[in-house]
């Protein structure tokens, strides 16, 4: 996944890349926010890790987190 994004709203935004989060239900958001430096959360609704259609590949690092619920993800992050 291309950061254009992300990386337009850094710019627009003043968004410190170091203390921000990528949180997705993907492997390709975790992928996304890997590139474009942001610390990662896996949310496990939607496409969980373990959905047969959304196998990680082996070039995508761990996320920092793998999280059961949303709410889970943002209490840890806060």
């Amino acid at each position: 996944p291309a950061t254009g994004l992300i990386d337009r709203a850094v710019r627009d935004f003043n968004v410190d890349r170091k203390a921000s989060f990528m949180i997705g239900d993907k492997w390709s958001d975790v992928e996304l926010g890997r590139r474009a430096g942001l610390r990662t959360v896996l949310v496990q609704t939607g496409f969980a890790p373990d959905d047969p259609g959304n196998i990680r590949a082996d070039h995508i690092d761990e996320p920092d987190l793998t999280a059961g619920s949303l709410t889970e993800a943002v209490s840890w992050i806060l």
